[in-house]
């Protein structure tokens, strides 16, 4: 099956989710030496200095650093950037999608294909785990919007440390996995700061389990939305936030 063909039947959140399963397996064994998910979760976990215990679910008592990587249940992601792509009121074709830790670039891969975004990106810290999403674009470069993956620190934002090429303006819908995330009272702070600085207003942003937080006279992070779904990764279920 060619790459248009393929593109045209994943336009549904479980066609999408079964090509996301065939080019990011669970199992190595018969999948065309693509990377199992363990393979997946020890590239991210050895980066971070976390020891490998692939029998237990991630949590923020594992971690050696604040953080770890993870991948989020496709179907219950995309129904909720869904929303927030209704609540913009504009054409797909006009927004832009921000994966903040974007890993492999599954959810990348994944939103570029379910929707006609103007454009998807992926910013990751680790390089391996990056080095992987880039050779995916480039396999599936046919895709239909414009993908881009981008190494470096998002917290980065000196002169001298910003992603080259990386504008945080352009972005419309941001989804930040960050339930493993070290933050007071579940409140991602450093985060709130950073994106109230760096992305425009009416920007939305997913974020899962932790929420933004508010500095009044500053900025507001207003919550529009929030749902509760299964996610094997946490030990349960997780909460994902719309701002």
């Amino acid at each position: 099956i060619n790459g248009s063909t393929l593109i045209r039947r994943c336009k549904s959140d479980e066609s999408v989710r079964q090509f996301l399963e065939d080019i990011f397996p669970v199992e190595k064994s018969g999948s065309g030496g693509r990377l199992s998910l363990s393979d997946r979760l020890w590239l991210g976990r050895e980066a971070q200095g976390v020891f490998r215990d692939l029998s237990r679910p991630v949590s923020s008592s594992m971690l050696k650093s604040e953080l770890t990587y993870g991948e989020f249940p496709w179907d219950f992601s995309s129904k909720m950037i869904a929303k927030c792509i209704e609540m913009k009121g504009s054409g797909v074709n006009e927004l832009t999608f921000l994966d903040i830790g974007s890993g492999v670039g599954r959810l990348v891969l994944g939103q570029s294909i379910r929707h006609d975004w103007k454009a998807c990106i992926g910013v990751e810290v680790v390089e391996s785990l990056h080095r992987i999403s880039s050779e995916y674009s480039e396999e599936f470069k046919n895709m239909t919007c414009p993908v881009k993956f981008y190494l470096g620190d998002v917290f980065d934002t000196e002169d001298d440390k910003k992603l080259e090429g990386f504008t945080w303006g352009e972005v419309d819908i941001a989804f930040c996995y960050c339930s493993t995330w070290s933050a007071k009272s579940n409140e991602l702070n450093e985060l709130s700061f950073l994106l109230a600085r760096m992305l425009k207003r009416g920007a939305h942003v997913l974020t899962t389990d932790k929420t933004l937080v508010s500095e009044p006279g500053a900025w507001e992070f207003k919550l529009v939305a929030s749902e509760s779904g299964e996610n094997p990764e946490t030990g349960g279920k997780s909460k994902i936030f719309a701002w």
